[in-house]
């Protein structure tokens, strides 16, 4: 089911997912396969739970996990969505910060769609084509992790402004 944000859940979603959402692409290993399962995710993280409800509620699904902290903080509430959900919301956002890595999910979306249960779309030949080597894909998710990224991003320039520095 397709779910059509009203204004107010797309402003909110927006601003909630451009500053305290990610964006991003996992392979992990699977107990049946030696091929590694691929994820698209859209997560949101908060100490406050009905904040999270709340995005859960307009998402139309997802999961919330809690982590209690070893040290001083205060327990953290997740959301996570996946390819579904996201190929359904992420669409109709307009994200300022994540603008890049929301393209960039979207091209992955559309490269594992027809990828899912009962679909003959991945298969070529009687094998299923391996997105995970896919190069498309692999530059994709290179530069996701590149844009997610923590910290300070180097300036690509070597500049040195003296603001206090005065010839005499």
């Amino acid at each position: 089911m397709n779910k059509i944000l009203t204004e107010y859940e797309k402003g909110w979603l927006e601003a909630f997912l451009d500053g305290e959402g990610s964006l991003s692409l996992t392979f992990s290993k699977q107990k049946t396969s030696p091929r590694p399962r691929i994820d698209i995710r859209m997560d949101f993280s908060n100490t406050n739970y009905e904040i999270i409800k709340k995005a859960q509620e307009i998402c139309g699904g997802g999961c919330i996990v809690s982590f209690d902290p070893k040290d001083n903080r205060k327990k953290t509430f997740r959301l996570s969505c996946r390819s579904s959900i996201i190929r359904n919301i992420l669409p109709q956002l307009n994200l300022i910060v994540k603008k890049k890595q929301q393209s960039l999910i979207l091209e992955a979306a559309g490269l594992i769609e027809g990828f899912g249960k009962g679909s003959r779309k991945g298969f070529q030949g009687g094998k299923m084509r391996p997105l995970w080597k896919d190069k498309k894909f692999a530059d994709i998710k290179k530069e996701l992790n590149n844009l997610n990224k923590r910290g300070r991003i180097p300036s690509p320039y070597n500049l040195l402004i003296d603001t206090h520095i005065q010839d005499v």
